[in-house]
């Protein structure tokens, strides 16, 4: 299963004028985001999904309005084999797009806590996590598989994710890039391809629509 892995920084300066390749919907829930770094991220992950929904089925599909599943995560309707997953962190975007269904996920490397580990790992990722170098970076590296798996049908952390073992499950698909993890999940076992993009390379592609 091939999963394309968008990644860029989100400008906070170029929000206004990405609002109005949104629907309307969109662009009102979008402007509801208080914090500037929020609005950019969610602006730019839906963009980058939109702009392949575009390339796909064209324009008038992308500026469609997303349905919401069992558990609330959201698919594109008019296509439901085209699977998307959006994430962000710190500024930066993480968007999944493939040709079924993705979780994603992305988090900085240096972001952990004892009390998180002893939560979110099984035993046997704890007795893995005492055994390497850097426990709090690695824990970082399980959590986004364990979220990015989580995400595949949108039950985020209610899936358990103290029961549920991500060492090797070859479902993950797992990276570093400039101090984050990322990680998608497929039902089957991935293959990815990670394609770094800009803000105003996504806006371009709007412009010209």
């Amino acid at each position: 299963m091939k999963i394309q892995l968008f990644l860029m920084s989100a400008d906070e300066n170029l929000c206004h004028e990405g609002l109005k390749y949104l629907p309307e919907s969109r662009r009102n829930a979008v402007s509801r985001r208080k914090q500037p770094q929020a609005r950019a991220e969610s602006l730019f992950g839906e963009l980058i999904v939109r702009r392949e929904i575009c390339k796909r089925f064209g324009k008038e599909a992308a500026l469609s309005e997303f349905r919401a599943g069992e558990y609330g995560k959201p698919y594109f309707s008019g296509d439901e084999s085209f699977g998307f997953s959006v994430s962000h962190s710190s500024g930066t975007v993480l968007a999944a797009v493939s040709d079924g269904n993705v979780g994603a996920d992305i988090e900085r490397s240096d972001r952990c806590s004892d009390r998180l580990i002893q939560k979110c790992c099984t035993p046997e990722e704890q007795e893995y996590l005492e055994a390497v170098p850097d426990k709090n970076r690695e824990f970082m590296r399980l959590w986004t598989r364990k979220e990015a798996l989580s995400k595949l049908d949108g039950r985020g952390i209610a899936m358990g994710f103290g029961s549920v073992c991500v060492l090797s499950d070859e479902r993950i698909f797992t990276a570093e890039r400039d101090g984050f993890f990322l990680s998608a999940a497929a039902e089957s076992v991935p293959e990815c391809e990670i394609i770094v993009c800009t803000a105003t390379e996504i806006l371009d592609f709007w412009r010209e629509q």
